[in-house]
């Protein structure tokens, strides 16, 4: 009889604490999210009076505008999600992942916050608070953005990367499309230079059939080149 009291209490304060984190965890995204709101507009009347973002492709992307897809891009500036959060700040929140090691700049990790950024571990590996918070993300029907490069172009001519699977293992696993965005823009810095935002179609893999993650990676690249090259309408010969 004793145990079981114990294990009883045990159990409630197990389950108190649950609902106290996720009650914190829901307040703080419900901040979050009006910081959100108020950003993404500003960010990008920011960057339109300054003459710094052209935006190309909006019909491309309308077609999910109110569901969820993972938005896939180049990375060559720290700027990179902003210009993204900006030109689709009216699509739906976007969700960023990130490497944890920017969480550690304290000015960083508020602007990190605020978008709710999910970051990833030391090996860059799916944990189970990654996979929760990404859950999270679709059942919201929000959108899912990263850069499958893994990091910023090392080249200094903007040469892409190899790209890692994450983003086609998300496209399979939640039957979701992906987004492809090319950011095409030299020295990308706050006032000076300008940027130019190519929004591709949807791309929807055929999850009936088993899927080459190598060769859907390496296509997902094609057409982000093709992207930064101004084709808006690419389509390789063979879809993945």
């Amino acid at each position: 009889m004793v145990l079981n009291d114990i294990l009883s209490k045990n159990e409630m304060r197990i389950s108190e604490n649950y609902l106290q984190k996720n009650e914190t965890r829901n307040l703080l995204t419900e901040k979050f999210d009006k910081k959100y709101e108020a950003i993404a507009p500003f960010a990008y009347y920011f960057f339109k009076m300054s003459n710094a973002l052209t935006i190309n492709g909006y019909d491309n992307i309308e077609e999910v505008k109110d569901s969820s897809c993972v938005i896939v891009a180049n990375h060559t500036s720290s700027l990179d999600p902003m210009y993204i959060i900006a030109a689709l700040k009216d699509y739906g929140k976007i969700r960023w992942l990130s490497k944890k090691e920017n969480f550690e700049k304290k000015l960083f990790k508020y602007f990190l916050d605020i978008g709710q950024v999910i970051p990833l571990s030391e090996t860059r590996g799916l944990n189970d608070y990654v996979i929760q918070r990404v859950d999270e993300v679709f059942e919201k029907k929000e959108k899912l953005a990263l850069f499958p490069e893994g990091t910023r172009s090392q080249s200094g001519d903007g040469i892409l990367g190899d790209f890692k699977l994450g983003a086609v293992k998300f496209c399979v696993e939640y039957n979701v499309p992906y987004v492809p965005v090319a950011i095409v823009g030299k020295k990308i810095k706050p006032f000076r230079g300008k940027v130019t935002i190519n929004i591709g179609k949807p791309v929807y893999l055929d999850t009936s059939k088993e899927i080459n993650y190598v060769s859907a990676a390496m296509e997902m690249r094609e057409r982000i080149i093709a992207l930064k090259e101004g084709n808006l309408d690419y389509a390789p010969k063979q879809l993945a």
